[in-house]
C-alpha cells in the first residue's frame, strides 16, 4: 500500500475514530492492532478497499517493519491508552519500544511520524490566567502515569532528533465523542454524571474535547507540524463537575444536578494510601478464599502475609510440614489458579479504589490551545455539539467495558 497512513491502536478510541475519517477521505490505511481477531470496531469499514487491518506491536521488529511498509505517516496513538492502571516499572519497556519503532521509521523512509500524548504530561495543576503550555512538563515522579506519558514523550522527542525522524507530538486533553470503542476517564465520568450516578457538585474537573477534532488536529499536525514541536488539542475551556452537570442536564432534563459537596475528612485523607489498602485486601481476600480448600502447608508456602506464621508452625509442628499432602501436579495447579484469581482480584480491587481517588480529587488544570490554531490552522467545535453527540452514542450503542 504504498503512499499509506498506519495508525496504531486502532482498535481504541481515538484510533478507531481517525482510520473513519481517513477512510472517509478515500485515504489507504493501515489499522495496526494487537489482535486481528478482534474485529467488532471494524465490521462496518471491513469492505472498504482502502481499509487494511495488520498485527503491530512495538517491541515486535518484524511486525512494527510489516506495517510501516509502503507507510507514509505513522499516526502513534499512546501505548498507555489501554492501560488502566499503569505499573510505574514499565517506563523503561515502553522507552524501548519507542526506539524500535523510531528505529524502523527511519529505515522504511517514513515521511512523518505523529506521537499522541495526554495532558497529563504537562502537569497537574494551573490557573487560569497562567495556563499550561507546549513548554510545560509533568516532572513529578509520584504521579504514576501522568509521569509515564511525559516521560514517554520526551524521550521519543530526544530519539527522533537523533535518528533525524520527522516527529510532530499532539497532546490532546479529555477525548470524548461518538464511535466508543474503548472507555477512557473522561467517558467514564461523564458516563457516571448522564445517569446520575455521581452525586455532588464538586470533584473532578475536566476539559473536554471531540475525538473527532482530536483526529483533524492530527492529520494536520502530519500536514503543517514543525519537526519536534508538540501542540496542545484541548477544548476552550476547564469545567468543573457542578458546570458539566449543569450542562448534561440541559440536554436531557432527567440529569440531576447535586449540591452535596465531597467529604473532606477522614475518606480525603486517605486516598493516598489507597494503594496499599488495595495491595493487603488482595492479599488477605486470596488467603481466605483458598483457606477452605487447601491443606495449612499449601496455604502457608504461597501465601507472603503468613510467611512468619509459616516459620513458627515449622519450629512447633515439623511433622506437618514432612508430610506429602497433596501430589506435586495438584499443587501446580493450585498455585496457578491461585495467581490468576488474585491478579483479578486485585484488578477489581484497584479499579474500585481508583474510583475514590477520582472522586476524592479537586486539582484543576487549564490549557493554551493558541499554538495549534495558529500554526496548524486547528479549531475545536462547541463543547455542546460534543457532548450531545457522545450522549447519543452512549443511549444507541453498547459500551464496551473498561479494558
Amino acid at each position: 500500500m504504498e503512499g499509506a497512513y498506519l495508525v496504531t491502536e486502532a482498535d481504541g478510541f481515538l484510533g478507531n475514530n481517525l482510520v473513519r475519517i481517513l477512510l472517509s477521505m478515500k485515504k489507504k490505511v493501515k489499522a495496526g492492532v494487537k489482535n486481528t481477531k478482534k474485529m467488532t470496531p471494524f465490521t462496518d469499514i471491513l469492505g472498504d478497499p482502502n481499509f487494511h487491518l495488520t498485527r503491530f506491536r512495538m517491541h515486535d521488529r518484524d511486525l512494527v517493519r510489516s506495517a510501516m511498509n509502503g507507510v507514509d505517516v505513522v499516526f502513534f496513538t499512546s501505548p498507555f491508552e489501554s492501560w488502566k492502571n499503569f505499573p510505574s516499572n514499565k517506563i523503561n519497556l515502553v522507552g524501548e519500544g519507542m526506539l524500535n519503532v523510531l528505529e524502523t521509521a527511519k529505515e522504511m523512509g517514513v515521511m512523518k511520524l505523529v506521537y499522541v500524548s495526554s495532558v497529563e504530561a504537562l502537569g497537574e495543576e494551573s490557573s487560569k490566567t497562567e495556563p499550561f503550555s507546549e513548554d510545560d512538563w509533568n516532572d513529578d515522579m509520584d504521579s504514576g502515569k501522568d509521569f509515564a506519558y511525559g516521560s514517554t514523550e520526551k524521550l521519543a522527542l530526544e530519539i527522533s532528533e537523533q535518528l533525524g525522524v520527522p516527529f510532530v507530538s499532539v497532546v490532546p486533553s479529555g477525548v470524548i465523542g461518538p464511535n466508543i470503542f474503548r472507555m477512557n476517564d473522561a467517558l467514564r465520568f461523564l458516563y457516571k454524571i448522564y445517569h446520575n450516578l455521581y452525586p455532588y457538585c464538586d470533584g473532578p474537573s475536566y476539559n473536554f474535547v471531540d475525538v473527532r477534532d482530536v483526529a483533524k488536529g492530527m492529520m494536520l499536525a502530519a500536514e503543517r507540524g514543525e519537526k519536534g514541536k508538540r501542540y496542545i488539542l484541548c477544548g476552550e475551556d476547564t469545567m468543573t463537575t457542578h458546570e458539566i452537570q449543569e450542562e448534561v442536564s440541559r440536554i436531557d432534563s432527567n440529569v440531576a444536578v447535586f449540591t452535596k459537596k465531597l467529604p473532606k475528612g477522614t475518606w480525603a485523607k486517605m486516598v493516598p494510601h489507597f494503594h496499599r489498602i488495595g495491595s493487603f485486601i488482595s492479599d488477605f481476600h486470596s488467603f481466605l478464599m483458598h483457606g477452605f480448600f487447601i491443606p495449612l502447608m499449601i496455604r502457608l508456602k504461597y501465601s507472603s502475609v503468613y510467611r512468619k506464621t509459616e516459620i513458627f508452625l515449622k519450629g512447633k509442628f515439623p511433622s506437618i510440614f514432612e508430610r506429602q499432602w497433596i501430589s506435586e501436579e495438584t499443587e501446580i495447579k493450585m498455585v496457578f489458579y491461585k495467581r490468576k484469581f488474585t491478579k483479578t482480584i486485585k484488578r477489581l480491587i484497584t479499579g474500585l479504589l481508583n474510583h475514590h481517588k477520582e472522586m476524592y480529587s479537586r486539582r484543576t488544570a487549564y490549557y493554551s490551545n493558541m499554538l495549534a490554531k495558529e500554526k496548524l490552522g486547528w479549531k475545536p467545535r462547541p463543547i455542546k455539539e460534543t457532548l450531545d453527540d457522545t450522549l447519543k452514542w452512549m443511549d444507541n450503542n453498547i459500551l464496551p467495558e473498561y479494558p
